[in-house]
């Protein structure tokens, strides 16, 4: 005897394949996604002195006028010191699995799990506050009328002007940072070591400052 399915099976199985690819496509993405951590330094002392995010594991001595990184992918620490110690709260501090990053002071501090070292830049107004943001291997701060940004394979900070009274917010991915200030998209890769920016209106590349 031959079997036909009727319309409501190929409903039935359309339905269970688009369900099968969405349940796919999801755990592809978070497959992906590297955990980011953001705590203030002021927490340390209810971690016991230190804020754990391995294979990176940043210790806060009670005098709290440096910080320690440990890298355990190369066995190796670094340290950071400061002109004034840490305020027991805020000072948030952005925690990626690649990067570390945090301000203090009118400074921005960067620790690449790459290069097992802390970087620093400070910042064009040491009197208003930058937020870190951070994604993937990445990480940037909008301070002012700038831009920094901060990658793990090279371990270095980048600036770049915005336009004055810029309300610009930084879209970060997984390899790289977008800032859409006007009619300039800035960009900053994984693989960079400064800013570079293309006008949206004719397609030119933007000289930045």
């Amino acid at each position: 005897m031959k079997l036909v399915s009727s319309r409501n099976d190929k409903v039935y199985d359309m339905r269970v394949c688009r369900a099968t690819q969405f349940v796919l496509a999801a755990f592809l993405v978070l497959a992906t996604l590297t955990p980011v951590y953001a705590q203030g330094f002021g927490d340390a002392r209810r971690y016991n002195g230190y804020i754990d995010a391995e294979p990176l594991l940043i210790v806060i001595p009670d005098s709290r006028d440096c910080a320690l990184a440990y890298n355990a992918e190369s066995d190796d620490w670094d340290k950071v010191e400061f002109s004034t110690p840490l305020p027991g709260e805020g000072s948030p501090v952005a925690i990626g699995g690649d990067v570390a990053v945090f301000v203090h002071e009118g400074v921005a501090y960067g620790y690449s799990v790459e290069t097992s070292r802390w970087a620093s830049i400070k910042l064009d107004d040491p009197k208003t506050p930058g937020i870190p943001v951070i994604g993937g291997k990445l990480a940037a701060v909008i301070h002012g009328d700038f831009v920094y940004g901060f990658g793990a394979k090279h371990g270095v900070w980048a600036k770049a002007k915005l336009s004055s009274g810029s309300k610009a917010k930084p879209i970060i991915g997984s390899t790289l940072i977008k800032v859409i200030d006007g009619n300039v998209m800035l960009v900053f890769g994984e693989a960079s070591k400064r800013f570079s920016g293309v006008d949206l209106t004719n397609g030119e590349m933007v000289k930045l400052r």
